[in-house]
């Protein structure tokens, strides 16, 4: 079943999906290889000519590395969020505490190259 999106939010995703490919440095064609698609397919995906069902849409999200809210998302530091949530979702509690000491250490190695420039 396809869903029509308004020309908005439409935008928004084809604006998303080009930005995390190219950002995983993929091309169209191997996106569509990795999502079962053709590349043709996946550049009128890409152009707005097509839509695409639910299943392509899910298929897409886990080929880029992304959640299906992410690529919906307008503000990409806030889907960048969303994305590291979703990853961390359901991760045993031992994981999840040495994510935190890790991420709390790389922020403060950051903050310190910082303050050095």
């Amino acid at each position: 079943m396809k869903y029509k999106l308004d020309e908005e939010l439409k935008q928004v995703l084809i604006s998303n999906i080009i930005f995390f490919r190219e950002k995983l440095g993929i091309s169209q064609y191997a996106l569509a290889k990795m999502i079962g698609v053709t590349q043709p397919y996946m550049a009128q995906i890409e152009s707005g000519e097509k839509e695409m069902s639910i299943t392509v849409f899910n298929k897409l999200s886990k080929a880029l590395g992304v959640s299906m809210n992410a690529l919906l998302s307008a503000d990409r530091n806030n889907a960048s969020i969303k994305n590291i949530n979703a990853m961390l979702n359901g991760q045993p509690k031992e994981n999840l505490e040495s994510m935190e000491r890790m991420t709390r250490f790389y922020l403060k190695e950051l903050d310190r190259i910082e303050l050095k420039q």
